[in-house]
């Protein structure tokens, strides 16, 4: 089968740097697109439709001479040609690491198995920002994925299988080897990832929280750009500014640094979107309430429990315990009240980074994956313990666990094999 290695053209090197140029280049084009899969994806918006990139500020549609990677940012200093809004420097970066990324793997694999591994990164990439920015991993990254490594794998069985075993098993044999190690590896990466949600669930899945004096909340329904609503709870935090210092500069300081909170929201509340509770049918939020009040119904001295799409309100304790009312949540439009204690659903991580790992399983193999989460692991550890020497604890705190399982994949790529062999070396083996 075809295959070519960069490194063979190290004694050429005028022809070794012109390759590296252009794997450095395709890198900052595919990065310039990622940019607007990371901007527009999570909002629900086209990333074909407009065609063209547009400011975020103005909406201008960025025509081609202004829009070269890593290039047309350096030129424009950061700012839009058209409102001189400024440019995220976010575009830059991600135009540069992807045509960074792009260049060392074409320097570890050989042609054509590489666009298996750019391809790869791209996603990994996209992975990274999307869930700092929304806590979430999109299921057209993973799910598209994971079906476009087990097509690769049919494809360049090379992803698998060394050219010797190639040679060895006929190339129809090695596709189908390939294919079942890709499907397997999938496998592997959702049930691992799996069984460590369901554990964390069963040691951290409540969070109870009992206040000295009760405390308001409110659930809305609030509207995203995307048009589509969602529940939010918003319930009151004595520590923030009053309300009187709503624009001044720490105010809005105190807002970056409490998570779900944005300068501009109402000072004295907090936000809790509805998808970062509930991630089964059977979680549940508990607030024990001394007032509440559903569409203008008053209920006191309640238990007020909340489900994905419905709601009970319950009196009494124990086998006491009545059912004043059971209504769906769509059906209801306000509901206001205090409590004095809530017990809160949460997760160790998200689905959506189960299915990260199968999509990253998909494309590395079976065992690829436990190396995987060990390395997310320990990488996430050290960012902790290095943002709590610097007092940064929170930041450390915010950051989701995608991010670290990328790290994690992408050291096996590059080094995951040495990486193994020098820890075995050092445990004693042979």
């Amino acid at each position: 089968m075809f295959s070519l290695s960069i490194l063979e053209y190290q004694n050429y090197p005028l022809l070794f740097v012109c390759i590296a140029i252009i794997a450095f280049a395709m890198g900052t084009s595919i990065g310039s697109f990622l940019n607007v899969v990371i901007y527009r994806l999570p909002l629900g918006l086209s990333v074909n439709e407009p065609r063209r990139s547009f400011c975020p500020t103005c909406k201008y549609q960025i025509p081609w001479y202004c829009n070269l990677p890593v290039i047309s940012w350096l030129s424009l200093r950061g700012k839009c040609a058209n409102c001189k809004g400024e440019i995220s420097p976010r575009y830059i970066i991600v135009e540069f690491i992807t045509g960074l990324v792009f260049f060392l793997a074409v320097l570890k694999f050989p042609f054509p198995v590489v666009i298996v591994y750019w391809v790869m990164l791209s996603l990994f990439i996209a992975t990274i920002y999307i869930d700092i920015d929304h806590y979430i991993i999109p299921n057209q990254i993973t799910f598209g994925g994971l079906g476009a490594a087990i097509v690769f794998a049919g494809i360049f069985p090379a992803m698998f299988c060394t050219p010797v075993e190639i040679d060895e098993k006929g190339l129809v044999m090695s596709r189908v080897w390939s294919v079942g190690q890709s499907v397997l590896g999938a496998g592997c990466g959702y049930a691992l990832l799996w069984m460590v949600v369901e554990l964390g669930k069963l040691a951290f899945g409540k969070k109870k929280e009992v206040f000295d004096k009760p405390v308001a909340f409110k659930i809305h329904e609030v509207s995203y750009e995307t048009g589509e609503c969602e529940p939010v709870l918003f319930y009151e935090n004595d520590e923030d500014v009053p309300a009187a210092d709503a624009d001044s500069s720490e105010a809005k300081a105190k807002a970056k640094e409490q998570p779900g909170k944005e300068a501009g929201d109402t000072p004295g509340w907090a936000k809790q979107p509805w998808s970062d509770m509930f991630y089964r049918s059977t979680d549940k939020l508990i607030m024990t309430c001394d007032q509440v009040v559903i569409d203008g119904k008053d209920y006191t001295n309640v238990e007020l429990v909340l489900y994905e799409t419905k709601l009970e309100v319950r009196s009494g304790v124990g086998s006491a315990t009545t059912v004043l009312a059971a209504v769906a949540l769509e059906s209801l439009e306000n509901i206001e009240g205090s409590c004095t204690q809530v017990v809160i659903p949460r997760e160790a991580m998200g689905m959506g980074d189960v299915k990260f790992m199968a999509m990253s399983g998909a494309f590395l193999g079976g065992w690829s994956t436990l190396f995987t989460l060990v390395g997310a692991s320990i990488f996430g550890s050290v960012v902790a313990l290095s943002m709590a020497a610097l007092g940064k604890r929170e930041w450390a705190a915010r950051l989701p666990f995608g991010p670290y399982l990328v790290f994690g994949s992408t050291l096996w790529l590059f080094y995951g094999k040495e990486v193994v062999g020098w820890y075995w070396k050092l445990a004693g083996g042979n």
